[in-house]
């Protein structure tokens, strides 16, 4: 018993050293060109990002911002939360509101507008 536990001793040093110096596996699911959750505007400071919105049990909605999650209310750096809907969210600070958007740099048209909907 105790020569097999030498073995595995030995043995295991190797491997473990090799997974403590591994680098990162990169999510498969993310864009090439994501940044995480918190990116950074031109003067350096953090960006505020949403990342998820989910319903919950009897109308509550909860939305997930640079990693946070947070309930209508609660606030971040100062922000406090105002309103959640299916496409994004409401934050309500000193300087007014700010509209966070799930999907930012997509812009569809609407059925009634002369860009979309022709055809139809």
């Amino acid at each position: 018993m105790r020569y097999f536990l030498i073995c595995l001793v030995v043995l295991g040093l190797p491997l473990a050293a090799q997974a403590q110096s591994a680098p990162a596996l990169r999510d498969p699911t993310r864009p090439p060109d994501w940044q995480g959750s918190a990116t950074e505007a031109e003067g350096g400071e953090q960006v505020l990002r949403l990342e998820a919105v989910k319903r919950v049990r009897q109308g509550r909605s909860l939305a997930t911002i640079n990693g946070v999650t947070l309930h209508v209310g609660q606030e971040i750096r100062g922000l406090r939360l105002v309103s959640i809907a299916e496409w994004g969210v409401v934050l309500e600070g000193p300087e007014g509101r700010q509209t966070l958007r799930l999907t930012p740099d997509v812009a569809l048209p609407l059925k009634g507008s002369p860009a979309g909907g022709k055809g139809r």
